[in-house]
């Protein structure tokens, strides 16, 4: 018998995904504000309460995993034009989506996403406590999920998602309004990227489009030691496909630098919500010796980042840094394939545990788009991902300042200190 097919949407201001099912059932939410945890009230809406969690590292398994996956990402998809993602907002939607996946579906989904080696309760676990992270210290995060008003998904399912993942519930009727469905996912993606990514979704969701899930990732932050505008002059940078005369930051400052095989890097921190240094900074790795871009990200890849990191040392740098604002967006479809992810995508995909039984849900797109800017006074940085689914260290002199010109391409990523998890990273590669 030919099976039905039906889209599932999730969305993350960094990351969302998209999923439809077909057929009309009624829907009903746990309502974690009532005495009885184990009582089931339907709602038209329900907003997750943020739950504060011990900041601790993360397992090597999950922050390397997470790195690695964003640099995988990368190396995928750049094409010598500039270029950002949201390792986090994709980890989180996709990993959202995860949760109500079975059997090869499931194990092809966590190894595309660097996650294999973890159980899903110490990736419930890391996320609740990720998700505290980033709603701290000039970074705000959001999940949430739209679906089609009275139709049925599991308890278990929609527990996690509200529990773990904290997401908000908005009920919405894709089958007799799909244009104002679309508008108000686009409406809550504006506002959690702060106007930043006005729009995810640039046509109207199908009418069997059933739910959308979506995770939200913004940033804004200071730097601890701003750049001073009188020292910020206009220079040539020698772009991937041409050069252009754009406005560069100069400074001698002492900062955090290291040096790869491939590259040079330097760690610029953002001041935190008391003032004083954060737990965010920014990483800048500039290719040396005649390298590329892709060769530095494939030695971040099979190396590891927070390792890198760990072993920068304070170092006077003489810093030449080309202020940037870029947008980007892509679907990660072709990626996900590339990386192992693949019986999601067609009728073989088995989702069963978002509905407690089979239900011919599969992946049909994932969106991705995301916004970044810095300049002297610091950085910001947004990003959405849409899931749809549907039914079917170098020596260093000291007496001398280090040169860092980043007059060519290079990459950036805002990571978290306690123990270097990437949250933004991309490719500086042309500049206008």
């Amino acid at each position: 018998m030919k099976k039905r097919f039906s889209i599932l949407v999730t969305y993350a201001l960094v990351a969302s995904i998209c999923i439809s099912l077909s057929g009309c059932l009624e829907i009903s939410f746990r309502n974690d504000s009532e005495p009885d945890e184990n009582s089931i009230t339907k709602l038209e809406s329900y907003e997750a309460v943020l739950s504060p969690r011990e900041i601790e590292p993360f397992s090597t398994e999950f922050t390397s995993g997470m790195n690695r996956f964003g640099f995988q990402v990368l190396l995928d998809l750049y094409e010598e034009q500039s270029i950002s993602v949201s390792p986090a907002s994709l980890e989180l939607a996709m990993l959202m989506t995860s949760m109500g996946a079975t059997g090869n579906t499931k194990e092809e989904m966590m190894t595309a996403l660097q996650m294999s080696e973890m159980s899903d309760e110490e990736i419930r676990s890391f996320v609740g406590q990720l998700m505290w992270r980033v709603n701290t210290n000039g970074m705000e995060a959001a999940n949430a999920l739209f679906p089609q008003k009275d139709y049925g998904f599991a308890d278990a399912f929609l527990d996690i998602c509200t529990t773990d993942f904290m997401a908000d519930i908005y009920t919405l009727d894709y089958i007799n309004e799909p244009v104002d469905s679309t508008k108000r996912i686009n409406d809550w993606g504006d506002e959690k990227t702060h106007g930043k990514i006005p729009k995810i979704l640039n046509q109207p969701l199908d009418s069997s489009t059933r739910l959308v899930l979506a995770n939200a990732l913004y940033f804004l932050g200071d730097w601890v030691t701003p750049f001073e505008a009188n020292n910020t002059y206009d220079d040539t940078f020698f772009g991937a496909v041409g050069e252009s005369t754009i406005p560069f930051m100069h400074a001698e400052q002492t900062v955090l630098y290291m040096e790869g095989e491939t590259y040079q890097m330097i760690i610029l921190p953002f001041l935190g919500d008391d003032g004083m240094t954060g737990p965010f900074a920014m990483s800048f790795m500039l290719p040396k010796n005649k390298n590329t871009p892709e060769d530095v990200a494939r030695e971040l890849s099979e190396s590891d980042f927070a390792d890198a990191i760990a072993n920068a040392r304070d170092t006077l740098v003489r810093i030449s840094l080309p202020k940037f604002e870029f947008e980007y967006e892509t679907s990660m479809v072709e990626t996900m394939k590339r990386l192992g992810m693949e019986d999601a995508f067609n009728d073989s995909a088995r989702f069963d545990k978002m509905t407690d039984g089979p239900n011919g849900l599969f992946i049909s797109d994932i969106l991705h788009k995301t916004y970044v800017r810095i300049d002297e006074e610091g950085a910001e940085a947004a990003a959405i991902t849409t899931v749809i689914m549907a039914e079917t260290a170098m020596p260093i002199d000291p007496e001398q300042p280090v040169i860092f010109n980043a007059d060519s391409p290079f990459l950036f990523s805002i990571f978290d200190t306690t123990d270097g998890t990437i949250l933004f990273t991309g490719i500086t590669a042309t500049i206008d």
